[in-house]
């Protein structure tokens, strides 16, 4: 896929789309045979996503040929965080926004489980982007669940692809959601720098997730 985005970006591109059955195509061993490693393939453009990037469509179970990803291009250098937090956030949050996630996991019966969400105010910055992601997937999760959609065993990647399949929520959250996984990605494997500023965005974030599950009456 580098070399995909490498000759894109060469052309003047401002994002490319790649298709799971083209891709793995391209590589081999499909179609037509039993051992094809579509999950493999489609695991692997939903973990190159960053923000920015959007799943145009997705199977119903979150893997398969139809998967359809577009990346923005040029790809951002794997310490390039700010300016496109900055981006995915169309207002400057404010300290209030830890008080008022609690807040609303307090008022929501189906949040009550989220105790994690008190250290997003206390731990560091990284610490909390990740613990952003791990309540972000519990959320995903209930969401599927509601929606009659598997979920043992499922990666946050397939559910996120899940999400978009049977079009739960729309093109606004959905961009959220992929800012929260990729961002607590980068946390969790050391991928990225972060700030207490960068915290306070992808609270923010969380927060507009959460409200937009709830507003739908997903929980």
């Amino acid at each position: 896929m580098e070399q995909i985005f490498q000759k894109s970006t060469k052309a003047g591109g401002s994002s490319v789309t790649i298709r799971s059955g083209d891709l793995h195509r391209a590589l081999g061993g499909y179609p037509g045979k039993s051992h094809h490693q579509m999950p493999v393939c489609c695991s692997v453009m939903y973990q190159l996503m960053e923000m920015g990037d959007e799943i145009l469509q997705a199977p119903p179970k979150g893997n398969g040929a139809t998967l359809e990803i577009a990346y923005t291009l040029p790809r951002p250098e794997p310490r390039e965080v700010r300016p496109r937090l900055k981006q995915a956030l169309p207002w400057r949050p404010e300290p209030q926004v830890f008080a008022d996630l609690e807040d609303r996991v307090r008022r929501h019966p189906s949040y009550a489980g989220l105790d994690q969400v008190r250290d997003l105010a206390t731990a560091t910055p990284a610490t909390a982007i990740a613990v952003a992601r791990s309540i972000a997937e519990g959320v995903t999760k209930m969401v599927c669940t509601t929606h009659d959609l598997p979920t043992n065993g499922e990666t946050f990647d397939e559910m996120c692809g899940m999400m978009k399949a049977h079009n739960l929520l729309d093109r606004r959250v959905l961009g959220y959601v992929n800012t929260i996984r990729s961002m607590g990605n980068k946390a969790m494997h050391g991928g990225a720098t972060f700030r207490e500023e960068d915290r306070m965005i992808i609270a923010a974030i969380l927060r507009e997730y959460l409200l937009a599950v709830a507003e739908k009456g997903m929980g």
